[in-house]
């Protein structure tokens, strides 16, 4: 499960839990709070399982992101450099896929790599293809999506969804193309005038499940069947972006409304599976008065939901990147680890995959089980 990213924070491992309340409004909506409880995320933290990624002489920088393989594995992929690699369960490096360039075997960027039957699509920003490898990294085709220039595009069975968002012309962000080329569009933008290309992550996608997080909004769609419906909302309150957001034109003229407003959020990230639902909500503040800037999370586990945002100067890098089980997965910056919160660090169940990790090493994968 995972998205394309714009947002990277090097950031965490000091996390805050915020203020609780109840976990659902009248029409159905879960409440995301707004002030901060000194709680650390060690309270909301079973344990902590690490697996060290095989050093490689190409070393992972940049946007790194992290989703399943089709076994037990990970595919990490560097959006800004075009990398992507394969590991087994064990941080063993199993080989690089793709190479980036404009060849008939090769891919752009890798904005987002879904893994689905055993064969990895390649998406990158603005195209109109998917670049289709094999696991061990042989090339497989490439698959026209249907819909030229998008923010996103993932294969499913009926055919492909497509996010064009904001950054194209039309009433619409999403658009499904079935596979004899029919087209259906669901999703009204709010504006259709506003034209930006925003990173934002579009999809999260897991086996059969699909979810679709529009820029800017407050609720997470499913995909199934060829259509798109609202699946859950999330109650912003005053952070919600108002009408002078919607109403501006231009990208340029939206940031100055957001700006202007003493806090303003939106939702960024969802996961879901049988064991958890998670969210990440983007927030900013201009007063700096205790309010969030960057990343707060919300994980919801046997039908309670807790909050925490992850904190500068520590550990954890690049955001949640997905959920496995139990657990979220993170990533930790080996060069950070001195950083690392000992109420956390107590929280490690296999400590000796630590032995031998020097700053220069690989980054860590971090599967942080939820109680």
């Amino acid at each position: 499960m995972k998205s394309q990213r714009f947002f990277v924070l090097t950031a965490a491992l000091a996390a805050t839990l915020l203020a609780g309340c109840d976990d659902k409004t009248a029409d159905g909506a879960v409440p995301v709070p707004e002030n901060i409880r000194p709680e650390t995320l060690a309270q909301v933290v079973a344990s902590i399982e690490l697996v060290p990624l095989q050093t490689t002489d190409q070393l992972l920088g940049g946007s790194v992101n992290v989703t399943p393989d089709s076994g037990d594995g990970w595919i990490v992929y560097d959006t800004q450099n075009g990398i992507i690699h394969h590991y087994d369960a064990a941080g063993k490096f199993l080989g690089r896929i793709g190479l980036p360039g404009r060849g008939p075997q090769e891919f752009e960027r890798a904005n987002h790599v879904q893994v689905r039957d055993g064969l990895l699509y390649v998406f990158s920003l603005g195209s109109s293809e998917l670049v289709v490898y094999r696991e061990d990294g042989s090339f497989v085709r490439r698959e026209e999506t249907g819909a030229p220039g998008s923010n996103g595009a993932l294969a499913v069975d009926e055919g492909h969804l497509v996010y064009s968002g904001y950054a194209y012309e039309g009433d619409n962000l999403v658009r499904f193309v079935a596979a004899d080329g029919t087209q259906t569009e669901f999703i009204p933008k709010k504006n259709p005038k506003m034209l930006s290309l925003f990173g934002a992550p579009v999809f999260s996608d897991a086996g059969d499940q699909v979810f679709v997080i529009p820029e800017w909004g407050d609720t997470v769609y499913r995909y199934a069947g060829g259509q798109v419906e609202p699946a859950l909302r999330f109650d912003l309150g005053r952070a919600a972006l108002d009408d002078a957001f919607w109403q501006q034109e231009d990208p340029a003229s939206a940031l100055m409304a957001r700006m202007e407003s003493s806090i303003a959020a939106f939702v960024s990230y969802y996961w879901e599976n049988e064991q958890l639902r998670a969210v990440g909500v983007m927030f900013s503040s201009t007063d700096h008065s205790g309010q969030r800037n960057g990343l707060c999370y919300g994980v919801e586990r046997r039908g309670k939901w807790s909050w925490f945002e992850l904190l500068h100067d520590n550990a954890l890098v690049v955001e949640v990147q997905c959920i496995e089980g139990d657990a979220l997965v993170c990533l930790v910056d080996p060069a950070l680890l001195d950083t690392l919160d000992p109420a956390l660090r107590a929280k490690i169940s296999n400590p000796q995959a630590l032995d031998g990790v020097t700053e220069d090493s690989n980054y860590l994968l971090a599967k942080l089980h939820i109680k």
